[in-house]
């Protein structure tokens, strides 16, 4: 599901906590604020292997694979209703080997 897409179904104001459970599944992690606001983070993460990582002794010198993570975090009100929602995109690379070192 793509990020408007999934944004567009999770509305400030309307959106409930079951609501978002039956779209999503059980968050990744769940705090509170001191006002009992419920936070909920869900996150995806996605690793793909460099090509050189299946190519024999050329891996020794130079492999690793690059991640890409998506994170959406969710604040509910105490009566469970959506107050904010936002997401967030990022992508690391993690190189080996001999010449992947900085």
């Amino acid at each position: 599901m793509e990020q408007g897409e999934l944004l567009a179904q999770i509305q400030e104001g309307t959106t409930t906590k079951a609501q978002v459970e039956a779209l999503l599944g059980p968050a990744n992690g769940v705090s509170f604020t001191d006002s009992l606001n419920e936070i909920w983070v869900f996150r995806h993460s996605k690793m793909t292997p460099h090509a050189s990582n299946f190519i024999p002794y050329a891996n020794i010198f130079s492999s690793g694979h690059d991640t890409v993570t998506k994170e959406l975090v969710i604040v509910f009100n105490p009566e469970g209703v959506v107050i904010k929602r936002t997401m967030r995109e990022s992508t690391t690379v993690q190189k080996t080997g001999i010449l992947g070192k900085t």
